[in-house]
């Protein structure tokens, strides 16, 4: 089993609990691994509060956890809000998720949207 750390772009203005509310309630989603808010981001702030996605199976291909991920986010009202105000299509290929590896092994998982 493994664990990713996903943090979102500000500008997207995801709500880290409505996007674990979100992702747990998608049966795809959820077969993947369980995500929580990070504890230590209790008091919620868009740019310091992360999601834990935990249970990851080992088999489960990095490719699929970025699609169900892209995915996930682009149906966020707020993020299909800014894609329709900067012209862009409001499907999975306008997000990008970024990887960058951490000290201690772990993936943090970056999601931006991408630039024209």
């Amino acid at each position: 089993m493994s664990d990713y750390q996903i943090r979102f772009s500000p500008q997207l203005e995801i709500n880290p609990t409505d996007f674990v509310a979100a992702w747990n309630e998608s049966p795809d989603c959820k077969t993947v691994g369980e995500a929580k808010v990070n504890s230590s981001a209790a008091s919620y702030d868009i740019a310091s509060a992360f999601v834990l996605l935990s249970g990851i199976a080992i088999g489960v291909a990095t490719n699929t956890i970025y699609d169900l991920l892209k995915q996930a986010v682009v149906n966020h009202k707020s993020v299909q809000n800014l894609l329709e105000k900067r012209g862009l299509s409001k499907q999975a290929d306008s997000i990008n998720v970024q990887t960058i590896e951490q000290p201690d092994g772990s993936k943090m998982l970056v999601v931006v949207i991408k630039e024209n």
